[in-house]
């Protein structure tokens, strides 16, 4: 299982008992790749489980899976009350267990839909359930629609609050001298990647604070998304050892500038012309 997925979902045994006490908790089942006449299944299941009969497991709210395409259900594979229905069905259609590959319980409290979102793409819990990436993420959003190569620069702290450059400066400078802003991203267009970058600076490079900003990519015409750190010193040779040291991070590609600020929030760019 993707590394990631161990982080946000456990397997759960394949038996009554074990799947009773998820009883009302959203799962997945991975079906095995068999087919038997009169018997078959998607690739997948997510749903709400209702209840669990000797080998039948009925789901509320289930979805099926085929291919990435997820299609809804409903209540398809709910146990009803036969005395109420048509004395006609013996049984409602259920899931077997023995056609049932592996199940997945969230390790955490996710609706329905969070659940089949983290699954698809583990680093979509980053935006659902991380408060200080959805202040960022806001940030971002309401400041990239009109953002452009001549607007001015757009940072935010840890906490996901704007910062101004002078404040930045204020904070990295040395004696007032020069800071420059290195980011380690490249062509990042959301912030799903950011716990990566993160770790990156926080456990490999000597740097405490971490910084986020927009930068506009002109020649894919969008909007990045960076994770940036400080180094408090203008020197070209210096700036451009940093530009030149994260391609490892970003499928060998260097990075094109840095942001130099100076006392008052001024700036200009470096540009890495290696």
């Amino acid at each position: 299982m993707n590394n990631n997925r161990n982080d946000i979902f456990v397997k759960i045994e394949k038996n009554a008992e074990s799947l009773e006490s998820y009883r009302d908790f959203p799962l997945i089942f991975i079906m095995k790749d068999i087919v038997i006449e009169h018997e078959y299944y998607s690739e997948m299941y997510v749903g709400i489980l209702d209840c669990v009969e000797g080998h039948r497991i009925y789901l509320k709210d289930a979805f099926e899976i085929n291919e990435g395409n997820s299609t809804y259900l409903g209540n398809e594979f709910k146990k009803w009350d036969l005395t109420r229905e048509d004395s006609t069905i013996n049984e409602f259609p259920h899931i077997k267990l023995e056609f049932i590959d592996t199940i997945y319980a969230s390790k955490l409290k996710l609706t329905l839909e969070q659940t089949w979102n983290a699954w698809s793409d583990p680093r979509d819990l980053i935006r659902t359930n991380n408060p200080i990436y959805q202040k960022i993420q806001r940030g971002f959003s309401e400041n990239e629609v009109d953002f452009t190569e001549k607007s001015q620069p757009v940072y935010f702290d840890e906490e996901g609050d704007r910062i101004s450059l002078k404040k930045i400066h204020e904070i990295e400078s040395k004696n007032g001298k020069p800071v420059s802003m290195i980011a380690v991203t490249r062509q990042q267009y959301d912030i799903s990647d950011f716990p990566k970058y993160e770790k990156y600076i926080e456990n490999d490079l000597p740097y405490e604070r971490i910084y986020y900003g927009l930068w506009p990519d002109a020649e894919n015409k969008k909007i990045e998304y960076d994770v940036l750190y400080v180094i408090p010193t203008d020197n070209y040779e210096e700036v451009l050892n940093h530009l030149n040291a994260h391609d490892q991070m970003n499928k060998g590609m260097p990075q094109k500038m840095a942001l130099v600020v100076f006392s008052g929030g001024n700036y200009e760019i470096i540009e890495n012309r290696l």
